[in-house]
């Protein structure tokens, strides 16, 4: 009798929580969060996944719903009125919110997601830098009619192409709740090429606690990343070498990061060594860089331009941004906390007075399938 009471008991009181039948709801892939600017109400655009079936196969395209609400909740709560089906949040992949939204501040974005258990933490944030965040779900593709679906795939190709943050909201909230700490989001946007339009992921959006104070482009976004010494692959571009035509392209195969905080003289002091690995690609132009004595030209002005920009990056940071998204104050926390108490006591903002010196030391392990530069004649 009891080995059939377990027997029995497994199968009448298995099953999930929450389930409910697919066909009484509308699966959500993707979200947009604007704010009507003479209403003042959230305006709530999901992409919602059907399937059609033509045939023999079944195609999954997307359809645009949209709500007003006060608050979020509420508007996500009025759009089952259009849908007619309650919203599945589960397979959610992307948020993208206004530029608009986001001066305002997204506490009231991130606090919908990080309270509702429908949705997930590991969803992907984006800026839109279009008028609205609802544009980018509308451009359609034809390699993936799902926007959410192709951005999803598009962000978890970070590593290999680090010019934006891979920015999920369980990492905002996180680093909302760290003292000094603040967070950059990728931006996306909608670009016209050969005649058709797509959503490029592209840069990043810089926070300030939970409001936008600025942007960086691809380039920039990818000299943070060198900082922070998050470089797994990438590639890396540099135009006009040694005042002449030639342009050359880096494969980045790994790069480490030494960060080294001192403070004399009464001013705190961060020396940042970097050391990327790289091999020679591509080469456009006339000159040859590959000989000997070319390439260590080639090297010492790489180094020296990665170093001046990455400089000029930190000086935007700190000076027109005043946003710590290179967790300078984590190092002298950790390293120097005499020193980083020091300045909190006195009320003074450790990462804008920070002093800070970059060496880039280029590692050229190879320069592709040959040797020699392809020769041209006059």
């Amino acid at each position: 009798m009891l080995i059939l009471i377990i027997t029995i008991c497994p199968i009448i009181l298995c099953g999930c929580w929450n389930y409910s039948e697919i066909d009484t709801l509308a699966i959500v892939s993707g979200i947009a969060i604007d704010k009507d600017p003479i209403s003042n109400k959230y305006i709530v655009t999901a992409e919602i996944i059907t399937t059609q079936d033509p045939g023999t196969t079944s195609i999954i395209s997307p359809e645009l719903y949209s709500s007003q609400g006060d608050s979020i909740l509420s508007a996500v709560r009025s759009m089952i009125e259009t849908t007619g089906l309650k919203l599945f949040w589960s397979d959610t992949k992307v948020i993208i919110i206004s530029e608009s939204v986001a001066n305002e501040g997204i506490i009231p974005v991130i606090d919908w997601t990080n309270r509702s258990s429908d949705l997930r933490p590991d969803m992907w944030m984006l800026i839109s830098k279009e008028n609205s965040a609802a544009e980018i779900l509308k451009v359609k593709n034809k390699l993936n009619q799902v926007v959410s679906f192709r951005l999803d795939e598009t962000m978890k190709s970070g590593t290999i192409r680090p010019r934006y943050p891979k920015s999920k909201i369980w990492l905002f909230v996180d680093d909302l709740s760290s003292e000094g700490k603040s967070q950059a989001v990728a931006t996306v946007s909608n670009e016209l090429y050969d005649g058709s339009m797509f959503s490029r992921v592209n840069g990043s959006a810089i926070f300030k606690s939970d409001k936008l104070v600025g942007y960086l482009d691809g380039k920039e976004t990818l000299y943070t990343n060198f900082i922070n010494n998050n470089i797994k692959e990438g590639v890396i571009n540099f135009q006009n070498l040694s005042g002449s035509d030639t342009g050359i392209t880096l494969e980045l195969h790994e790069s480490k990061t030494k960060l080294t905080p001192s403070y004399r003289n009464e001013t705190a002091s961060l020396l940042i060594d970097i050391y990327p690995v790289v091999t020679i690609e591509e080469i456009t132009g006339s000159k040859d860089f590959i000989n000997a004595e070319n390439l260590k030209i080639l090297q010492s002005e790489v180094e020296k331009t990665m170093a001046n920009e990455m400089q000029f990056l930190i000086n935007k940071l700190q000076k027109n941004y005043d946003s710590d998204i290179l967790g300078f104050h984590e190092i002298f926390a950790k390293e120097k906390p005499k020193v980083y108490e020091s300045f909190k006591k006195n009320r003074k903002n450790i990462f804008s007075n920070i002093k800070t010196r970059v060496n880039v030391h280029l590692i050229i392990k190879g320069t592709g399938k040959t040797n020699n530069s392809i020769p041209t004649t006059k």
